[in-house]
This record gives structure tokens, C-alpha cells and sequence, in this order.
């Protein structure tokens, strides 16, 4: 196993996955180790396709050039706009997924994506005693127990990939802040990338982490034991905050998601979900399949809003709410809505927020 000039690695360009990973504990290059997820690679841009930037740790989307060195993570990739993609078995050429640094080996592909970015895996990074670098190396310690008062735990589900969730996401950070409440938001499923982190930040979140703080570069294929400790460990980073709300990643269908919103920690900390849809039929099919599930969201939202007229066809057979994003920051009525009532109160003829920590 080769030793790996420093200098080398200072010149590679690493992508955002990899952020939380000691990478100055790298010495060696293993050249014939089969991947597994996670794991670190020092890769080579071969040809540009669909993503022909890199997410840097900083969060800064560079421009990348064919013959570039590049750090990434392996990992899977379900995307149903993009790409399906799997860890590959070996370290022959394969293809770079996702902007935020996920190597992966392409099966399937939507078919308005360009062909994959293709990269050759130069070796994967490995300590003195061989052990690999993985992004599980840099996950967040869950606190055991968890803290007796949570914060209140929203949760936003999509009907699929670009229904709205992260703009209903934003609008509810800015919502409750607007109330003096301390919002938190947080990931716990996708496809490793900084754009929705910097999102909630700049929506005035008071904290953001997403499931690659709890270690994983993608959430595909975890199991529901995995999946609860990613909720556990970014709940607990939050637990200081008066709000949590979080995002679960793709659509309703999408594996990952359907665990989640079948487990019973994530429902005994969820205080109020909410649907976000694009369209009016995804909207009716999203709330039928959270209705065998027994899930019931206080609001439905998200690209669906953008059209009036949908929004109307929605309500001629809907009784859920539907709002439009933006009410969410302007409409007093919203919080009542997805809070506890038992913790809204009037003070003075004021609306205002009775916290835990008074409560």
C-alpha cells in the first residue's frame, strides 16, 4: 500500500461529504480494496457530464476540468430525476452522482440527466495501520439518553423529489422566528449535498445538520436502526433550540421515508407533519398513502401552491388546509396549526410562545 504525498491531497479538490473527516490522518493509498459506503477516495475527473461542479467544504460549487483530482465519498445514490446508483464492487472507473462528492456506479438514469460525470478511483485513503477513512469517522455522538423536553419536532415529507419541501422548509424557519422562537432544521435522509444546509442558514435557522454530520455521505439502503440514530444524534445537537423541523428526503414511495414515518420514535417526537406536493393528484395520492399509514398532516403545501387554480382543484375534494409557502411567515393562523395548542397562548391580548423551558 503506497504512502500518498500530503501535498497531493492539499492540491485535490474535496468535495462537501467529506468535510467532517480528519483528513490529515490519510498516509496511504490502497489501490485494490473494494469500497464499501463511505469510504474516501482520491478520485480523477475522466469526462464532464451532468454535474461538472464540485460542492466544496466551504460550500463554494467549483468549476471542475477533465484530469482534476478530486476527493470524494462512496456511496448509493436514489434519485428518480437523476440517477440510480450503487457502490461499485472494485475500483475500476466509475462515476461521480451528486455535486456534493458521492462516487457511485450509475444503473439507471432519468431520462432528462445528461450522462453521468465518469471518474477513475485512484485509491481509496487509508490510515498508518490501513484502516480506510470513512464519513462515519466525523458523525455526531448521540446523547443516551435523549434529553427529557425535546424541542418541537416538525416534519416535512414530499409526494417526490422536487415537490417543494426545502422552500417550505425555509418559510418555516422564518416563520417562527418571526415569534422569537429558536428554529433548528435538519436533514435526515438524501443524497449527500450542502445546498439545502446552506438554505435553512440562510432562512435564519439557528442550527442546521443534516444526516452526513451523523456520518453517512447518503442515506439509501440504511436500516431503520441506522436511520433512528441519524434522528436521534441531529435531534440531540438541536435539543437547545425552542423548534425543530425537519426534512425527510425524496417522496413518499421512496423506501427510507416510508421507515421513518412508520417509526415509533419518529412519531412520538413529531408534533405536526406536513405534505408538500406538485400537484393536486400527487397531493390526494400523498394524503391516501400517509392515511394507511394513520399519519394525518396539519397542512399541505409546497410547488402545488404556485397555481391558484390547483390550488382550487385541490379543495374541491380536500378537506386538509393547503397554504401557500409564503403564509407561512405572514399568516398568524399558521402556527396555531402545526403547534401544540397546549403550548400557544394569549398574553395580553398577544399571541405568544410558552416554551419547554417555562412550560
Amino acid at each position: 500500500m503506497p504512502s500518498i504525498d500530503k501535498s497531493r491531497l492539499k492540491g485535490a479538490r474535496r468535495s462537501f461529504v467529506t468535510r467532517r473527516v480528519a483528513l490529515e490522518q490519510a498516509t496511504r493509498l490502497d489501490l485494490n480494496r473494494a469500497p464499501v459506503a463511505g469510504d474516501i477516495c482520491l478520485a480523477r475527473i475522466d469526462n464532464l457530464g451532468h454535474h461538472s461542479r464540485l460542492e466544496l467544504i466551504n460550500g463554494r460549487r467549483c468549476t471542475l476540468y477533465r484530469g482534476d483530482e478530486v476527493i470524494l465519498a462512496f456511496a448509493h445514490r436514489y434519485a428518480t430525476d437523476q440517477f440510480e446508483a450503487v457502490v461499485p464492487e472494485n475500483l475500476k472507473p466509475c462515476q461521480m452522482v451528486a455535486s456534493g462528492g458521492i462516487a457511485s456506479k450509475v444503473l439507471s438514469q432519468h431520462a432528462g440527466a445528461r450522462r453521468a460525470t465518469q471518474i477513475t478511483p485512484l485509491g481509496i485513503l487509508c490510515r498508518d495501520d490501513g484502516r480506510a477513512l470513512n464519513t462515519s469517522d466525523g458523525a455526531l455522538s448521540v446523547a443516551t439518553p435523549l434529553a427529557r423536553r425535546q424541542p418541537e419536532l416538525i416534519t416535512v415529507v414530499g409526494t417526490g423529489m422536487n415537490a417543494g419541501k426545502t422552500r417550505a422548509m425555509n418559510e418555516l424557519v422564518r416563520s417562527f422566528n418571526r415569534y422569537g422562537l429558536r428554529t433548528a432544521a435538519i436533514k435526515i435522509t438524501g443524497t449527500g449535498s450542502g445546498r439545502d444546509y446552506w438554505h435553512y442558514l440562510d432562512a435564519g435557522a439557528c442550527a442546521a445538520a443534516d444526516f452526513t454530520d451523523a456520518g453517512h455521505a447518503s442515506t439509501v439502503n440504511l436500516t431503520q436502526e441506522e436511520l433512528e440514530k441519524i434522528l436521534a444524534s441531529l435531534v440531540s445537537t438541536c435539543s437547545d433550540c425552542d423548534v425543530i423541523v425537519a426534512e425527510i428526503a425524496d417522496g413518499l414511495l421512496q423506501r427510507e421515508t416510508r421507515i421513518l414515518l412508520e417509526s415509533a420514535m419518529l412519531r412520538s417526537m413529531t408534533t405536526s407533519l406536513i405534505l408538500a406536493a406538485s400537484d393536486p393528484l400527487a397531493a390526494m395520492g400523498g394524503l391516501r398513502q400517509l392515511s394507511e399509514m394513520r399519519l394525518k398532516p396539519a397542512i399541505v403545501t409546497g410547488t402545488i401552491t404556485k397555481s391558484s387554480l390547483m390550488m382550487r382543484e385541490f379543495e374541491r375534494f380536500e378537506k386538509t388546509p393547503i397554504l401557500d409557502t409564503v403564509q407561512f411567515s405572514e399568516d398568524e393562523r399558521v402556527i396555531p396549526m402545526i403547534l401544540r395548542p397546549a403550548l400557544w397562548v394569549d398574553n395580553v391580548g398577544q399571541k405568544g410562545w410558552q416554551s419547554h423551558a417555562t412550560g
